[in-house]
């Protein structure tokens, strides 16, 4: 009777014990509700936060860079965006009436200064297209920074290209494409004086006069456009570009110069790329 009266006051200091969490080391292993986060819960519905100046938002696609003119998060609700007006110049100062530019599938038509504005996602890559009947489809390529910007695009229309190459012995082969090189000073003027050299094959580069006439040349002269004209040039691999400015300027990929050097040209398509040179 002694030895079942002991027993139960040993279970009676037991149970206790067990029942507030303590063990034998002396741990306490009892559940406690963990604090509250003040600013709720994290976001856990996916997609990369967007940093950078103007605050940030959610990149629901990190690898759409709205490359193919019909993509990208550019204007999206809470995606740090910056305004791109494109200014169009035809080689031979041609109104550009019922002409448009196009990105991400829509479709903006150009006021009567030529000029179109689109919203792009800030410092990301854009590819922007020019379409007018009896043109070659123009892709503006480029990395938006973080400030709008104004960007200066020559056009060639299908006869004035024709035209102007005949200052050459090219018969233009629609298969490859055609690089169209600006070459620009800080205030977009020409720079007279620059030199544009392709590594990729490619036929006789042209220049073109203010007046529209063309010359064989791949260096930007007095009483010339912006622009240098590669013909036929290879649409399999990407391409690469040296800018020789004429006073050891610095040139850089215009808007942003963090843009990617390589570049690719597309088939029956006039690819337009811009540098900046100064001397700063």
């Amino acid at each position: 009777m002694q030895r079942v009266t002991g027993l139960l006051a040993l279970a009676a200091l037991v149970v206790p014990l067990i029942s507030s969490g303590c063990t034998d080391d002396g741990g306490d292993q009892t559940t406690r509700p963990a604090p509250e986060d003040p600013d709720g819960p994290p976001d856990r519905s996916g997609g990369s936060v967007v940093t950078g100046p103007g605050g940030g938002g959610v990149d629901d696609d990190p690898s759409d860079t709205g490359l193919d003119g019909t993509s990208g998060d550019a204007g999206d609700a809470g995606t740090p965006s910056v305004q791109a007006t494109f200014a169009f110049e035809d080689i031979l100062g041609e109104q550009l009436s019922g002409a448009s530019v196009v990105y991400r599938g829509e479709s903006t038509t150009l006021d009567d200064q030529n000029e179109g504005a689109v919203s792009l996602r800030r410092r990301s890559s854009f590819d922007v297209r020019f379409k007018r009947d009896q043109f070659f489809d123009h892709r503006i390529m480029g990395r938006a920074g973080g400030m709008d910007f104004r960007y200066v695009v020559p056009v060639l229309s299908r006869s004035s290209a024709r035209e102007a190459f005949n200052a050459t012995p090219v018969t233009l082969d629609e298969q490859q494409g055609i690089l169209a090189v600006n070459i620009r000073t800080p205030e977009l003027d020409p720079l007279v004086g620059a030199q544009a050299i392709l590594d990729s094959p490619h036929d006789q580069p042209i220049t073109i006069g203010t007046n529209g006439t063309s010359e064989p040349d791949n260096m930007i002269n007095s009483n010339e456009q912006a622009i240098v004209a590669f013909p036929n040039v290879d649409t399999v691999d990407d391409i690469n570009l040296t800018i020789e400015p004429p006073n050891n300027e610095t040139c850089r990929r215009y808007p942003d110069e963090d843009a990617d050097d390589s570049i690719r040209v597309e088939a029956g398509t006039v690819t337009v790329v811009t540098y900046v040179c100064s001397g700063v």
